[in-house]
């Protein structure tokens, strides 16, 4: 595949890069006149390894965004959603909420108005979820019109309030497309695994989407 190569190319690139790196040094430092000439040159050299210092950090937060973030909405995507699950559940006493929430009817929707619209749903509804979450909330699209929201220091009560408020915006600003979401909800637990907890909210959405348009929570003990 031609993505290989993006990720095969850089190490010889940067191999090649140090290697002349250093020759060069090893001829300025064996053969240029010492004085003004001399510092100039080393000056030059300095000056190229602090550009290729950069741009390498560029090139691999470049790679290390396309690896984790959705191509279409700039949320996270499945890989880092669930690298971060697993985090959260590392951390000594932490306590989260997971959200787990889908589009209704999405299907209609491409349907009857097309792709290019369905799209564009899934963007503004990124953007109503970027605009109710925290810098320290991960926002996430898992999949299609599924997404999720990790809620770190997040008591139960607050989390479904900011829920609920998603909720209501979906449907008062995606009203012209006749879309609504359905949001499922659960909390860590002692000894929660990432697979339990991604199954319980995963089963509070399934109840949502009975009577759709609304926020239902479950715990572990109601499953």
């Amino acid at each position: 595949m031609k993505s290989d190569w993006f990720y095969k190319l850089p190490p010889i690139l940067f191999g090649l890069l140090g290697l002349s790196f250093g020759a060069g040094c090893f001829l300025v430092e064996s053969y240029s006149p010492k004085g003004i000439t001399h510092m100039l040159y080393w000056t030059v050299f300095f000056t190229i390894q602090t550009a290729t210092g950069v741009i390498l950090g560029l090139l691999f937060k470049r790679i290390y965004f396309a690896a984790y973030t959705d191509a279409l909405t700039g949320l996270w995507n499945y890989r880092y959603f669930y690298k971060t699950l697993l985090g959260q559940l590392a951390t000594p006493a932490s306590s989260f909420c997971l959200v787990m929430l889908d589009i209704d009817n999405f299907k209609q929707i491409n349907d009857s108005k097309g792709h290019p619209t369905g799209d564009m749903v899934l963007r503004e509804l990124s953007a109503i979820l970027r605009s109710n979450c925290r810098n320290t909330d991960t926002v996430t699209r898992l999949s299609g019109d599924e997404f999720a929201l990790i809620l770190p220091n997040t008591p139960l009560k607050k989390a479904l309030t900011v829920a609920e408020r998603i909720r209501h915006e979906t449907a008062t600003q995606l009203a012209p497309y006749q879309a609504t979401i359905s949001v499922g909800i659960t909390s860590s637990w002692p000894g929660a695994t990432g697979d339990r907890l991604i199954s319980v909210a995963d089963q509070a959405l399934y109840k949502a989407k009975v009577d759709k348009n609304q926020v239902v929570h479950y715990s572990t003990a109601e499953i």
